[in-house]
């Protein structure tokens, strides 16, 4: 499965341990992570400005992440209904990316339901998906 994350889910894998960091490894074990461009920038703001980590840290997860996931091109803004454009770049740049599910905490995001044929999920909803597939599936 091709799955996009958003930057609060990958800040908060690299964050503490619970559900983001158990989705992220799963998903970098066993699927194809994608990450739109934007994110990367959001990504290394999170960790610096929210979570204060060391600037050698932030740089080895950004070197990490580049190592891990396919990064996305980013695309012109579009208009996506209730987002913003800067939302709406992202979802639509994992959407061109051919990811199947774009995974967020951003309940705006989430509202939509899906954007074409990509689900945006919860990091729980996704965890459950996932749980519930038979091995190798």
């Amino acid at each position: 499965m091709r799955v996009a994350l958003d930057a609060n889910v990958i800040a908060a894998a690299f964050a503490a341990r619970g559900l983001c960091s158990d989705l992220f490894l799963a998903l970098a074990a066993q699927h194809e992570v994608v990450i739109p461009e934007p994110v990367v920038a959001e990504v290394e703001r999170a960790l610096a400005e929210k979570l204060r980590f060391p600037r050698r840290q932030i740089e080895q997860i950004l070197t990490y992440l580049r190592d891990t996931a396919e990064i996305a091109a980013p695309v012109a803004r579009m208009a996506v209904a209730g987002l913003d454009d800067a939302d709406a770049a992202i979802v639509a740049s994992a959407a061109r990316a051919g990811a199947e599910a774009f995974v967020t905490g951003d309940q705006k995001i989430l509202a939509a339901g899906n954007f074409d044929s990509m689900d945006l999920l919860s990091p729980r909803a996704l965890w459950e998906r996932l749980s519930a597939r038979p091995a190798g599936g």
